[in-house]
């Protein structure tokens, strides 16, 4: 598969990413089994629109921003546990023996619930 922009910048959805950053593009086919797919005009059945955004929280980058701490919030990834962490002025993820890069670490799939203390509780499970 291949997504295009106006600005023919293109991106190969097979482990490979080339020349595409956050934007809206077209996600386009080409079967491969009837040609190449070597070019862009071998990818001429549209699938539809993909939006791709930048991440919000990235870890360790978000060490480097000045950014208050506001509230604890409900964490999607690793990067957003370990940044609001740092938010909130704790050493967390930056010290790898921590709680709080376990906390992290953790598999957030299970909902986890603050204390006002900024600990996380899993819920019970039955």
């Amino acid at each position: 598969m291949q997504l295009r922009t106006r600005k023919k910048q293109r991106l190969s959805i097979d482990g490979f990413v080339d020349e595409a950053g956050p934007g809206d593009y077209r996600l386009c086919w080409c079967q491969g089994s009837r040609r190449p797919c070597s070019t862009p005009e071998d990818f001429n059945f549209d699938v539809g629109k993909l939006n791709i955004a930048s991440a919000q929280y990235v870890w360790p980058l978000c060490t480097f921003e000045e950014t208050v701490f506001r509230s604890w919030r409900d964490w999607q990834t690793f990067d957003d546990c370990c940044c609001n962490y740092d938010e909130a002025g704790a050493v967390g993820c930056k010290d790898e023996a921590s709680y709080t890069y376990q906390l992290c670490s953790a598999s957030l799939s299970a909902p986890m619930t603050l204390t006002g203390r900024g600990e996380a509780r899993s819920p019970q499970r039955k």
